[in-house]
């Protein structure tokens, strides 16, 4: 059966595929690639007009934005390089030379913060302890604070400044006393094996969205921006595909899977509560209730980059503002991200599962220059300050679940639906590790592996 489905001016010539991914996120994205590659028919819909998610990247002519900084953990040692080179793709992925830390109203590289004996001692055996560490003694700590397993171990003022600033980096909150211990340990595990913190993309994340769609489509594939999907259907607990909006109504597109890329919670947009159990119910609507930031970003233009070099800024407890917060240069990884010629861009910002009274964020975003400006105290920003502001986003998910203590790994629903066969779910707010992107990869390779290991009961 051919059919042609008017989807925002695409055409859909098939009804029926092996997997249908509602969603071009980067979890659906690699899930979508790995299936393909391993030889299944292939569609992915996403609903808006571009690829990508939450994880916003677009390219304008030769220059890259970005809604945000958008670093990858481990850079081209990561998860993400590793799909990338089995996809045969290639783009490069510029690591962080070194982290600037800000603490106890000094800006200095982590190295130079352990430079004693002492501190190089405390830093390594912390290091090893965390090298040794089996997944299963990570577990153990998931619902275990940060703060509470580095106090155990640490006794100078430096290392537990030296391993906070990682923890807000590898996290996104600002609060070490909120974070899961065994969650940022898996993390901290492969930073450390890898040798690598993390990178940036030299032609944006949009860049990677592009090739991996391109081996979708290459791959036999179909990846359709602009395209809304209505429904899943679900008959005798089994998927039978999707109906898509189309300009005569509805589309049957039929599938023995469908893999769900947006938030957990928003699956009963799509299937009604009624098909699954009501603890997977709860569990949804408690990761909902608890995935809500509010985020100060900040940003500027400057003529000439307050710092040299692929490094990146964390800011344990600000000057005027008294905040953590995390700032980088972009464009001292690659031109493309400039505005244009010769200028250069900083962005950053704070996040908080709190809210912020309307008062208290006047007072954060006008706070945010005068932080920089005495963070950076030899750099003339009145002169080199082109454009600079901080925007308040209240009630964002800015990167998946919190990590905070039971609210990571087991707590989260696993990537395969109870009750519904062909069911299965990827992104940061389902059951998968690290930080970032990391999660979603994590989440796209769990899902594959389980959607492999089924097949044969699928079809």
């Amino acid at each position: 059966m051919v059919a042609k489905l008017d989807t925002g001016g695409f055409e859909v010539s098939m009804t029926e595929y092996d997997a249908v991914i509602v969603g071009g996120g980067m979890g659906g994205l690699v899930a979508g690639s790995l299936l393909a590659r391993s030889g299944l028919k292939i569609a992915v819909f996403e609903k808006s007009g571009a690829l990508g998610g939450r994880a916003w990247s677009r390219k304008s002519g030769d220059k890259i934005m970005e809604g945000g900084t958008h670093i990858l953990p481990c850079a081209d040692r990561g998860e993400m390089a590793k799909v990338l080179c089995f996809l045969g793709i290639d783009v490069n992925i510029i690591p962080f030379e070194e982290l600037l830390i800000y603490h106890q109203g000094k800006l200095q590289s982590d190295r130079k913060l352990i430079s004693s004996n002492e501190a190089q001692k405390e830093v390594n055996r912390i290091k090893a302890e965390i090298l040794t560490m089996s997944f299963e003694q990570t577990e153990a700590l998931d619902n275990v604070t940060f703060k509470d397993w580095i106090n155990e171990r640490v006794k100078l003022d430096e290392t537990m400044a030296y391993f906070t600033a990682r923890a807000l980096v590898f996290s996104t909150i600002n609060d070490i006393s909120e974070l899961s211990a065994g969650e940022l340990l898996r993390r901290m595990k492969k930073w450390i094996e890898t040798g690598i913190h993390s990178g940036i993309v030299e032609q944006g994340l949009v860049s990677i969205y592009e090739a991996i769609s391109s081996s979708i489509e290459n791959d036999g594939g179909m990846v359709r921006t602009k395209t809304r999907v209505n429904e899943i259907v679900i008959k005798d607990e089994k998927v039978k595909g999707v109906k898509l909006k189309s300009a005569d109504g509805e589309k049957l597109i039929e599938s023995k899977v469908v893999i769900s890329n947006p938030p957990v919670w928003e699956i009963f947009k799509l299937i009604s509560e009624d098909n699954f159990p009501s603890w997977f119910v709860s569990m949804a609507d408690h990761l909902r209730k608890n995935s809500l930031y509010h985020v100060i970003g900040l940003g500027g233009v400057m003529k000439k980059p307050l710092y040299e070099g692929h490094k990146y800024v964390s800011v344990i407890d600000s000057p005027i503002n008294h905040i953590g917060f995390q700032l980088a240069h972009p464009t001292n990884f690659s031109s493309a991200y400039a505005p244009s010629e010769g200028k250069h861009i900083i962005s950053g910002g704070s996040t908080s599962d709190k809210e912020f009274s309307e008062s208290k964020i006047e007072s954060i975003k006008e706070g945010f220059s005068e932080d920089i400006q005495t963070i950076f105290s030899d750099y003339d920003w009145k002169k080199n300050c082109e454009r600079f502001m901080a925007v308040s986003m209240p009630n964002v998910i800015l990167d998946g679940v919190h990590r905070k203590p039971h609210l990571v790994w087991k707590n989260k629903p696993d990537v395969r639906a109870p009750k519904i066969l062909g069911l299965y779910f990827v992104g940061d707010t389902v059951r998968s590790t690290g930080a970032g992107m990391e999660a979603p990869f994590s989440s796209a390779f769990r899902c594959v592996n389980r959607i492999i290991s089924d097949w044969k009961v699928l079809k």
